[in-house]
């Protein structure tokens, strides 16, 4: 009987898709302005020590940090080519993941969905650290799986250095830790292709689980010790009074939609596209044997999962999946996973769920948050910034309500120019407004002016650009009857000192 051989493996292809990941990340990477997270991140990496001011683990910042000081020119697009390229640089890594389970043509399909994914392009056109996140954990699992195949110490050591990164770049990261424990113990060889070949000195080693638990005990320590040391800050910070808890079922749906196709497309084809991700999503769970199918669902359902307990406890306000970030891939894996088993349909399924990516993207290119409450804003405040320096004159101030628009403007208008904001925000701790600025009184930030730019942007993305009332008293004993400019979701004032 002549032996099987062994699939092989589709190098053009994949690289076609992480090609096409990495276009889609790039395009129109620099057209929206940089809005608050962003613009805190940039300036702690551009400030001495700015890392130690922000409520989050360093890793971000710092990579931030060195990539800032090459010699390139300044731009939003330039900020945001790290994150992007990290998202862009996990596509290898998803595709040697997902053989794991899936045969080629079944991996290149899970490919293809993290590479068009409305959430993840997203986040990877953003100078902040879930794409790094995202990288980190497939990567992690990459290594856990080559350690657990193979054993060698050097895999070991890889899981537990990626272990190390992930905690210090998201407190998320270590919500995929209990998923990995069970895949751990349940882990079983893919059936469709031969084990990996053993390298020299990539022999067996006795107790690999013990060892492996031992690495993420390992690797977890320095993020830890960090999150201790963040401990004030975050007992101030994850308590979002910004964010409304939300019931269990309507955050299901939330990861559903986020991870599926998006909340972007029309109503009418919305529960189209819920359906059509919840039924591929359980399809592929059913048609997997049993300890594949497991597996997979813990990776991609136990993440989130720890989230409303989290509420529960009180740890957090709400549910921010966004913390949960690493654990979107294998939710696409799953789905995958019926469709090279239905060959005469596999590519009209696909062909429809990535039409469904692709109805999201084109909104999200457009200028639209990927999804409901998650980001924010992607406000024009540079284009606000341009019409304030076209038409400032001498003796002006600018005074933003709150700091979601100070802190662009820091970025955006010249050094020097006399700035401030208005009314504090009770989600920023104390430490980050040596990054923000503290809050200024309006009286004293119009002191010595002569006219002031008033800039009213909300933090949420769906709250109106109004004038909060209880400034209004101050603002008409102050200022004579302003003159009203509107941007999207930015309302612009400027009124004489009187």
């Amino acid at each position: 009987m002549r032996a099987r051989r062994p699939e092989r493996e589709p190098a053009i292809a994949v690289a076609a898709l992480c090609l096409l990941g990495l276009v889609l990340r790039l395009l129109l990477l620099g057209s929206h302005s940089i809005w608050f997270d962003e613009a805190v991140t940039i300036l702690a990496a551009t400030r001495p020590g700015g890392e130690f001011l922000l409520a989050e683990p360093p890793l971000f910042t710092w990579l931030l940090r060195g990539w800032l000081a090459l010699p390139l020119p300044s731009s939003e697009f330039i900020t945001r080519l790290l994150p992007a390229l990290l998202g862009a640089a996990s596509l290898p890594f998803a595709y040697r993941v997902a053989r794991e389970w899936l045969p080629s043509r079944g991996a290149l399909l899970a490919l293809a969905l993290l590479a068009c994914s409305p959430w993840e392009i997203a986040f990877a056109q953003e100078a902040r650290m879930y794409s790094l996140v995202t990288l980190l954990t497939l990567f992690s699992t990459y290594a856990l799986l080559r350690a657990r195949a193979a054993a060698p110490y050097q895999w070991m050591a890889a899981y537990a250095l990626a272990v190390a990164l992930g905690g210090l770049a998201h407190p998320g990261f270590f919500m995929i830790l209990p998923a990995h424990l069970i895949m751990l113990l349940l882990h079983s060889q893919r059936k469709n292709t031969p084990s990996p070949p053993r390298r020299g000195g990539e022999g067996r080693v006795r107790g690999v689980p013990f060892l492996l638990v031992g690495a993420a005990i390992i690797g977890a320590l320095p993020g830890l010790l960090w999150l201790s040391a963040l401990r004030p800050a975050l007992a101030h910070t994850l308590a979002h009074p910004a964010e409304s808890p939300r019931m269990v079922l309507q955050f299901l749906l939330e990861i559903l939609e986020a991870w599926g196709p998006g909340p972007l497309l029309a109503p009418a084809a919305r529960p189209v596209g819920l359906l059509a991700f919840a039924a591929a999503f359980a399809l592929g769970l059913f048609s997997l044997k049993r300890k594949p199918a497991f597996v997979l669902a813990t990776l991609s359902l136990l993440p989130p999962a720890l989230l409303p307990v989290l509420v529960a406890t009180g740890f957090l306000q709400a549910p921010m999946l966004r913390y949960a970030a690493g654990a979107h891939f294998f939710f696409l894996l799953a789905i995958a996973a019926p469709a090279f088993q239905v060959r005469s349909l596999r590519w009209l399924f696909m062909g429809g769920l990535l039409a469904l990516n692709a109805a999201s993207l084109g909104a999200w290119y457009m200028g639209a948050p990927p999804m409901h409450g998650l980001i924010p804003s992607k406000k024009p405040l540079r284009e606000v910034a341009l019409f304030i320096i076209s038409r400032s004159q001498k003796g002006d101030t600018v005074a933003s309500v709150s700091p979601s628009s100070s802190a662009p403007l820091k970025l955006y208008l010249p050094r020097g120019t006399p700035q401030s904001y208005i009314l504090r925000d009770p989600t920023i701790p104390t430490a980050m407004e040596k990054l923000t600025g503290s809050p200024v009184p309006l009286a004293r930030s119009i002191r010595g002016a002569k006219r002031v730019w008033m800039v009213v942007s909300p933090v949420r993305f769906g709250d109106a650009p109004e004038i909060p009332g209880e400034l209004m008293p101050e603002i008409n004993r102050l200022l004579e009857t302003p003159l009203r400019y509107s941007f999207p979701g930015v309302d612009l004032y400027l009124s004489a000192v009187r």
